[in-house]
């Protein structure tokens, strides 16, 4: 059987890797000169930094341990991670910070400093979230069907509390507003408020404790390379440069894709790995679709957008974490663009030598923005923008004269993500998980509009994050597996019973 595969991001890799292994004939196109999309990397012009262009934390490994393991390969032998801790600081602008770590009887000592009654509530949270975790995992792993009542999706409403937004679920377990906020960060990779972000999704901050959170040597980009260098292994053919134009749709069906340079060539199963909604309306025509239509394209939920800024500095600043979040409540210029109170910095060097010269480090700094649906003139306020983050650098980090430092530095606005990275309205966490667009209300794995096609990536199920794309891979190839009757592999049960509630 031969199948095709647009784009070689982390979910067409993952599905790619899957099924080589089990003896399709897979093909991956990518368009650019490297793997990985959001998932690479991009340095300076003499390659002395190197930045993840996306992704940055890495959660719940045990999943690309288990894509590795399904295909005869250990990922340790490709990959080199670094278990962190503490996960992150959260300055909260008032003298204050939370550290958040793998350390838990640190993170209780850290929380009586804040009220002596949300131990008790964190304790409560772990445990609750652990028998959550347990129930709500399967359903994340499904291949949805499309059908008008989907049981599966109505269990899920009741068990994950998807009625309930991620706010209003903390607030259940916390009294002090600063730990509520620091335990929704998580919704700034899902594109969407705490007070729209359904309750779900508690289990990510939960899982970053079970778990936790590792780099990646070399940068989560690495992890793409990986994944490429294991296809290729496998038998599979991925053609770098290689720009698909169209998918070609007959009677309803996916029959193969026409390339840019004219040339078509028939698959028996297509899967793009492309953003959903720049994807859909660049490669099939809207002639064809009759669910998803340029017009419902535009008028869906789209994720928020980042406005990032990557700096490589000839000086190291050991007083920051590895990841940090500081608030900017004081920072008007940043304040009046960003949807939520926080920027994120990362300063990865401090844990990876390979990303910068000795004495150097790489920053990657990101703040949550409108999309480009908004009226925002980015070019113009770009400036402002990124001297009101060094200012803030300066003052709230602590990195005194960080501009002297500076030897590189290159932005990406909301507008370059939709036109240098293929990213529909620059919605950098693709289509957004409010609760009408998340499980059986997504866009389905086993794509609804044409048979023999299929979706990975944050657009399909189980949603956007590193880890729910790699598992969207699994499910899309586990399903071609059943299609062909093929026995699907066993799915590895991450053990999450920790006893948290004997703290």
């Amino acid at each position: 059987m031969q199948i095709a595969i647009i784009g070689a991001g982390p979910g067409g890799l993952s599905a790619g890797m899957i099924l080589a292994y089990h003896g399709f004939n897979v093909t991956i196109y990518e368009k650019k000169n490297d793997v990985g999309g959001r998932n690479s990397y991009l340095t300076d012009n003499n390659a002395k930094y190197r930045f993840d262009i996306g992704p940055t934390f890495l959660v719940m490994p045990f999943i690309l341990e288990d894509i590795f393991y399904q295909c005869n390969k250990s990922l340790y032998d490709y990959l080199e991670l670094k278990l962190l801790d503490p996960y992150y600081k959260i300055d909260f602008g008032d003298g204050t910070e939370l550290h958040l770590g793998h350390n838990l009887k640190r993170v209780i000592e850290n929380i009586k400093e804040y009220n002596l009654n949300d131990v008790e509530g964190f304790k409560k949270y772990l445990y609750d979230n652990e028998q959550k975790f347990n129930k709500v995992f399967p359903f994340l792993r499904k291949d949805y069907q499309n059908s008008i009542i989907n049981w599966d999706s109505l269990k899920l409403f009741f068990i994950g509390k998807t009625y309930m937004s991620l706010k209003k679920d903390l607030i259940r377990y916390f009294q002090d507003d600063r730990l509520i906020t620091g335990f929704s960060l998580i919704h700034k990779y899902l594109g969407i408020s705490s007070e729209k972000c359904p309750a779900l999704y508690s289990i990510l901050p939960y899982m970053e404790f079970s778990s936790g959170i590792y780099h990646v040597i070399g940068g989560l980009n690495q992890i793409s390379k990986a994944m490429a260098t294991v296809f290729k292994q496998l038998g599979g053919n991925l053609k770098l440069n290689s720009e698909v134009s169209n998918i070609n749709i007959q009677n309803g069906k996916a029959t193969g894709l026409t390339l840019k340079d004219g040339s078509i060539v028939d698959y028996d199963e297509i899967i793009m790995n492309a953003d959903f909604t720049n994807g859909l309306s660049n490669l099939v025509s809207n002639s064809k679709r009759s669910k998803y239509t340029d017009n419902k394209l535009e008028k869906m939920d789209h994720s928020y957008s980042n406005f990032t800024l990557y700096l490589g500095l000839n000086k190291l600043y050991y007083n920051l974490s590895h990841h940090n979040f500081f608030n900017i409540d004081n920072y008007p210029n940043l304040k009046k663009t960003s949807v939520d109170s926080f920027i994120y910095v990362q300063n990865p060097s401090i844990n990876d030598s390979t990303l910068a010269p000795c004495d150097h480090s790489t920053m990657y700094i990101t703040l949550t923005v409108p999309n480009t649906k908004s009226d925002y003139d980015w070019k113009e306020l770009s400036i402002n923008i990124r001297n009101e983050i060094v200012k803030l650098l300066q003052k709230e980090a602590k990195l005194d004269n960080i501009e002297e430092h500076i030897e590189f530095e290159r932005i990406i606005t909301p507008d370059e993500w939709e036109k240098c990275y293929d990213v529909g309205y620059g919605a950098c966490f693709n289509l957004s998980h409010s609760r009408n667009q998340i499980m059986s209300k997504r866009p389905l794995n086993n794509f609804e509009e044409f048979l023999n096609m299929w979706l990975v990536g944050g657009g399909t199920n189980p949603g956007s994050s590193l880890p729910f794309v790699f598992e969207s891979g699994r499910v899309t190839a586990h399903s071609i597996l059943k299609k062909y009757n093929i026995k699907v592999p066993e799915l590895f049960i991450p053990p999450v019973s920790h006893g948290y509630f004997n703290l």
